[in-house]
């Protein structure tokens, strides 16, 4: 099984043991249908939803029972995607962590949100929505100082969630009212399943706790007995609280609730307790968030380790060894999800739930597809009938989503919304691939290669290609390397520059620019009635992200433009390129950066300091220079050769 060393710079503090894993598992997975559900199931299949807590619960405890196989196997920060990784391979994978990303950040603002409904109900949209979003920054904040300490937390939380239930129940059991069950069943069966549809997202939660398995003592034991307790015991206390909801208020008044466990309270308790009470239930909606708030980022440094999101995404903080640009990522995110569902909680949870159903689909399919490739591996746990139950379950979230749709009128466009949303992803993959995979890399600049020759003016403009050559100085006899050349806007301009004793190495990975290229070098030839240019070695390379390709022979001066970004072992290309120089031979490189403004660069060109160092490390001096242009900036880096480091000017 494919494994990897983790950088030390992105290794995690293993600080969680047996039982503040159980808390975060118990945070994680205690969903919002834990205080929504009783008005969920009143408006779309009155008390008789409460059938649908037993059949979820036993569902749910079988799908822990995966996620637990599967963490026991791969206790990796990445979780979901790194199990799906193992079975199905990169480019699904990413699907399935971009899902497991999306699905989080709305559930944590669901609780978000809710928790806003319950502690300020009469409250305007803006005063929420504010305060919704302070709310969300704190807990980022928390969870950047340490998972350890986002832990304490959380058993705070839970004890308090664990005491407000324990007290609400036992009160209701004394003041229960059967008759308030009649009619029992109002609106036939079918509307039971669409309730428990919505009911199954106070039961999601699971992938959050796999997403600490790098921050948990023995993950492999702890966190299995973590999923499955925690599963067990969010979903009694989901189904008490909607049996002694029903027996309490009449199931007609809660159908119409923002709020509905704040209803019972009222109808439980002397006012004196209902604000205390209130602000109980607010710490637990809370509560519920920092779970996942706290756990997300992990997927985040997973998908950056491997190269499958932004690669700044990975770096973890010196003093608190959280990913704290993943933390801070996910904030952002989170207020403009909370901007844009403010007031829309019922919304908010039709998105959330087909995405998360998606999601957990790929996972427990996960199971058979691990256990056929590979039977032998070690696996501490294992789930029961692991060749037909996963194919059971899926079945069952497909039948859920039918009846879903079937009933509610406005489910088929939400599903189609949060298809769109996965959607996203697409582009965002292909752009990270663009970075990091050399076949993406070739397959893309071979479409562009006419788009490339045609806007070669805006590309590459005059001016900068004045600047090169002024740099060089007279290249007349020399032997030059222009790596990456593109369609041949460079290599035109060189060869008239080495003149007809000079030579230019053109290498690229593209076959189409390289055909280009070639057709321009031969008609320019042709035009100029006398040998006025160097000869031309075009030579296509498709290893050109990681050497220098062996045909080049020694060169007196090396020229890029546009190929820095796209080179997967800098120092051992720029380590080639150094040893075909004499001592004092000139390169220049010039680099596209800041795409539109708003696109991340790679890690190492962002910061000038970064790039001189490594090539310092690989022999040459640099200056490094950042222009602004229209649509992007430029890098230009000027060097030599150099044995020590001397001033480039």
């Amino acid at each position: 099984m494919e494994q990897h060393d983790v950088p030390e710079a992105q290794v995690l503090k293993r600080s969680l043991g047996p039982v503040l894993i159980l808390v975060m598992s118990f945070g994680s997975i205690m969903g919002t249908g834990m205080f929504l559900s009783a008005a969920t199931g009143a408006k779309y299949g009155g008390p008789a939803s409460v059938l649908a807590w037993p059949i979820l619960l036993f569902v749910s405890l079988y799908i822990a029972g995966c996620f637990s196989e599967l963490v026991s196997m791969f206790p990796k920060a990445g979780g979901i995607y790194e199990f799906c990784k193992q079975a199905y391979g990169r480019f699904p994978s990413f699907f399935v962590g971009w899902i497991g990303w999306t699905a989080g950040n709305l559930g944590n603002t669901l609780c978000v949100v809710a928790a806003m409904e319950y502690l300020l109900p009469g409250e305007s949209a803006a005063i929420k929505l504010l305060l919704s979003i302070g709310l969300m920054l704190l807990l980022n904040l928390i969870a950047l100082f340490g998972v350890e300490e986002s832990a304490w937390l959380m058993l705070f939380f839970v004890a308090v969630t664990v005491v407000i239930l324990i007290v609400v129940i036992l009160r209701g059991i004394g003041q229960f009212n059967p008759g308030l069950y009649e009619p029992f069943l109002p609106m036939g069966m079918l509307p039971v399943a669409v309730a428990g549809f919505f009911f199954f997202e106070a039961l999601f939660g699971w992938e959050s706790v796999t997403y600490l398995a790098e921050e948990t003592q023995n993950p492999e034991r702890n966190i299995p007995k973590a999923l499955m307790r925690g599963t067990l015991l969010v979903g009694l206390a989901s189904f008490g609280v909607h049996l002694i909801s029903y027996g309490v208020v009449p199931w007609q008044s809660l159908a119409g609730s923002q709020a509905p466990l704040a209803l019972v309270i009222s109808r439980l308790f002397p006012v004196s307790y209902e604000l205390p009470l209130r602000i109980g239930v607010f710490l637990m909606l809370v509560g519920s968030a920092a779970g996942g708030v706290v756990s997300m980022p992990r997927l985040l440094l997973a998908l950056a380790r491997d190269r499958l999101f932004l690669t700044q995404m990975g770096a973890v903080h010196p003093r608190f060894h959280t990913p704290y640009r993943a933390i801070a990522f996910q904030a952002i995110a989170s207020m403009v999800i909370i901007g844009l569902t403010i007031g829309r909680l019922q919304k908010l949870l039709s998105l959330l739930v087909p995405l998360g159903l998606l999601l957990y689909a790929a996972t427990v399919l996960a199971v058979p597809a691990l256990r056929k490739k590979h039977p032998y591996a070690d696996r501490p746990f294992k789930v029961p009938l692991a060749r037909l139950g996963p194919y059971a379950t899926v079945l069952f979230f497909v039948a859920l989503v039918a009846v879903w749709l079937h009933v509610e009128s406005l489910a088929l466009p939400l599903l189609l919304l949060g298809a769109s949303l996965v959607l996203v992803g697409l582009p965002l993959y292909l752009l990270i691939e663009m970075y990091y995979d050399p076949e993406m890399i070739t397959s893309a600049r071979d479409l562009t290669a006419h788009v490339a020759l045609f806007s070669e003016g805006l590309l590459i403009p005059r001016s900068v290609r004045q600047e090169i050559f002024a740099w060089f100085g007279d290249l007349r006899g020399k032997s030059v390397l222009e790596f990456g050349c593109g369609t041949g806007t460079l290599t035109l301009q060189l060869a008239e520059s080495v003149g007809a004793d000079g030579v230019v190495f053109a290498t690229d990975l593209s076959v189409n620019n390289l055909k280009i290229a070639k057709r321009r070098i031969e008609q320019e030839v042709w035009r100029s009635h006398a040998l006025l240019h160097g000869r031309v070695h075009i030579i296509h390379d498709h290893q050109h992200t990681v050497r220098v390709h062996p045909r080049v022979s020694s060169i007196d001066a090396a020229v890029s433009f546009g190929m820095l970004s796209y080179i997967q072992e800098v120092d051992k290309v720029l380590g080639e390129i150094r040893a075909l120089l004499p001592e004092g031979g000139k390169i220049c490189f010039v680099e596209y950066v800041d795409y539109f403004k708003i696109l991340p660069n790679p890690e190492w060109l962002g910061r000038n300091v970064e790039i001189e160092r490594i090539f310092r490390k690989s022999g040459f001096s640099v200056q490094v220079q950042r222009r602004r242009g229209l649509l992007w900036n430029y890098v230009f880096l000027y060097g030599i050769k150099s044995r020590i480091d001397v001033p480039v000017v």
